[in-house]
């Protein structure tokens, strides 16, 4: 019985586990994976910012953005909003 399966390309090229071979019958979709992130609010550069790398904790992202801007922002304030797929 086949399964689907999902790997992130850079997974799929750093882990040997993930090499598997492809049968005929086999079907393979690439999907472009834009991921991206917009900083908006309190921060010194509100824009539409796409990922850097895989994964990015909050301090990356308000790096990103140029941080608070320190007229108006609040640390304790910060709010992060995201969507994933249910398969993530």
């Amino acid at each position: 019985m086949k399964r689907p399966a999902a790997y992130w390309l850079d997974d799929l090229l750093a882990e040997p586990r993930f090499d598997v071979a492809l049968l005929p019958g086999d079907q393979i979709t690439v999907r472009q994976d834009r991921r991206a992130f917009t900083g908006i609010g309190a921060v010194s550069g509100q824009a539409l910012v796409e990922f850097p790398k895989p994964t990015i904790n909050l301090i990356e992202t308000l790096g990103l953005v140029g941080g608070l801007a320190p007229q108006s922002g609040y640390p304790s304030s910060v709010f992060v909003l995201g969507e994933e797929s249910p398969e993530r």
